[in-house]
């Protein structure tokens, strides 16, 4: 978000002065970002007191129950205190090919996001006991009769967005080796599916998640589910025309000799995509073939190919979860 976006917003809802005072710091702490150099700014008392100014002054919000109006405000907690200080840190670890043995500031870092999206988590599941007395009306988004019907669905797009905020985070834990991160990023997007199963959004971070297991085929899957949800993700369709292109490229023109099963699967995928509407530079016609004749040669052998996937094909649990929902 460019840092002149945090000053205007019409749809802020919020009393001016608070408003401007809690954008006011934002901007503070995004001049603060773009004066880091190395990994190690992301330790300077300027820096953490403006992250922690903001923050503070975001949970102070949420604790006078002023929800409504706050979202382009938690959007610049969110990049200005978390996402962008980890994209820049983790460029410093890079560019000096130091990622895998001096990440410790930047997981530091993104434990402080943990933390502080935990207490927020409380907050407004504590606000949202308080105004409807019903935990479970967040899962129906709003849809129950009674007088707290807008303050169900902002508590539970809230919600939603706080565990989005968590996977990535977890996310973004793994992706530096922390290895038990994996499971509580598909906590946290499950439990945002569950909270809004309509929005797409976290589906495609699932995808991301998984982007390296199951021969991309639990990435088609999910970039699938996110497409066909009834809130699309923006990028989505282009994440997953690149994947589609990528496995094709991998399975089908490099004729390694995969599991028919393997093949018969990223075929449909691919087939099933190209219904959807989704652009890539794969000949359906062979698409199809290549499938057939998979399904064909399955279909002769069934115990066979029950064998072979046993022993090749582990899909994983979200996977299955998402399957089954």
């Amino acid at each position: 978000m460019p840092s002149s976006s945090l000053r205007n917003d019409s749809r802020l809802g919020l009393p001016f002065q608070t408003a401007k005072n809690a954008l006011d710091i934002a901007k503070k702490v995004d001049a603060k970002n773009k004066d880091l150099k190395n990994i190690e700014d992301l330790l300077l008392p300027s820096f953490l007191d403006g992250k922690r100014q903001l923050t503070d002054t975001f949970l102070g919000l949420v604790k006078n129950q002023e929800l409504d109006g706050l979202g382009r405000i938690e959007e610049a907690v969110w990049r200005k205190a978390f996402y962008e200080p980890y994209t820049l840190g983790k460029q410093f670890l890079q560019k000096a090919g130091k990622l895998e043995t001096h990440s410790g500031i930047l997981k530091a870092h993104l434990y402080s996001g943990v933390a502080f999206y935990s207490q927020l988590l409380e907050l407004v599941i504590a606000s949202s006991h308080h105004q409807t007395g019903d935990l479970k009306s967040l899962k129906d988004t709003g849809r129950k009769e009674g007088p707290s019907e807008d303050s169900e669905d902002s508590h539970a797009d809230t919600i939603h967005r706080i565990h989005l905020y968590l996977g990535d985070i977890y996310r973004y834990l793994y992706g530096l080796g922390v290895l038990s991160a994996h499971s509580l990023a598909i906590d946290h997007y499950l439990e945002a599916l569950e909270t809004i199963p309509e929005n797409g959004l976290p589906h495609n971070q699932l995808a991301a998640l998984f982007s390296e297991e199951n021969n991309g085929l639990t990435t088609i899957y999910h970039y699938m589910a996110c497409m066909s949800s009834k809130t699309k993700f923006e990028g989505g369709e282009k994440n997953l025309a690149a994947k589609a292109e990528e496995v094709a490229a991998t399975k089908f023109q490099a004729n390694l000799q995969d599991s028919q099963l393997e093949r018969l699967l990223i075929g449909f995928s691919l087939v099933s995509s190209t219904f959807m509407g989704i652009k890539t530079n794969q000949d359906i016609s062979q698409l199809c073939q290549f499938t057939l004749k998979d399904l064909h040669e399955i279909l002769k052998a069934p115990k066979q190919m029950d064998q072979e996937r046993d022993e090749r094909t582990d899909l994983s649990p979200a996977f299955r979860i998402s399957c089954k929902s």
